[in-house]
């Protein structure tokens, strides 16, 4: 069971993918040109042939309504270390914070952002996401999904924004982050079954993006522009799959 939890908590935290290029040199996906997602393929068959993958678009005259339980979030303030791991700025966390649905409990591994949003609602990205992944002792993952917009200066992103670094692979520690107050206060959600969003793509992943954006400064989305923009996977075919919403 233990090293079940610890092969999906590994591709949950954006370990590099890499293939063999012809030359003999290995490559690495990114977001653009020949390793960006139309090739994804080329480093998991599942990129390119799941049925169940993610992002997705989500149109809100098509989402069901369903007896969805509210997500109980039992985040806190804690010491935590924030990586900039050649693809996002990614915050790990120490165990102890986790989230209970349906009652079962799934642990926070780390979270990370994508600019612009990697989700749409009604065909439409929003200016950020921070995707929160979870795992459960099984191994399962769940990713909460909390949307941004531009608007006022979000103070819950000072600390990170004052550290992340700007060198790929470095890594630095914080003394506290208050993950909960990343959160909106609506938390209400949609609800499907997807994917990881990077490759290995990997499936049957409980995806949850709460309804109610937060707001993120101009300045807040200049600087985080300055090291990465254009880190979304475009959507995704649904393949018959339903979006329930809380």
């Amino acid at each position: 069971m233990k090293k079940i939890f610890i092969f999906f908590a590994c591709m949950a935290l954006l370990v590099p993918c890499t293939t063999m290029a012809g030359s003999g040199h290995t490559k690495h996906w990114s977001y653009e040109g020949d390793t960006g997602p139309a090739h994804w393929g080329d480093f998991s068959a599942t990129c390119a042939q799941g049925m169940q993958q993610s992002p997705i678009n989500i149109e809100m005259s098509d989402v069901i309504k369903g007896d969805l339980k509210p997500i109980g979030f039992h985040y806190d303030t804690s010491g935590t270390s924030i990586k900039n791991n050649g693809h996002a700025i990614q915050v790990n966390i120490p165990q102890g914070r986790y989230i209970v649905v349906d009652g079962e409990r799934f642990n926070l591994l780390q979270f990370h952002f994508h600019s612009p949003s990697e989700e749409q609602i009604n065909g439409k990205n929003l200016d950020m996401v921070a995707q929160l992944v979870h795992a459960n002792a099984k191994g399962e993952l769940a990713v909460v999904a909390v949307l941004f917009k531009k608007g006022k200066s979000n103070p819950a992103l000072a600390k990170v924004w004052k550290k992340m670094p700007e060198h790929v692979g470095k890594s630095v520690n914080v003394m506290s982050i208050d993950v909960a107050a990343l959160l909106p206060a609506d938390k209400g959600y949609y609800h499907f079954m997807g994917s990881l969003t990077t490759p290995p793509c990997s499936e049957n992943v409980k995806w949850y993006v709460l309804k109610s954006p937060v707001s993120i400064g101009a300045k807040q989305m200049k600087k985080f522009h300055g090291l990465y923009n254009g880190t979304n996977r475009p959507v995704q075919p649904l393949n018959g799959r339903v979006v329930t919403g809380s």
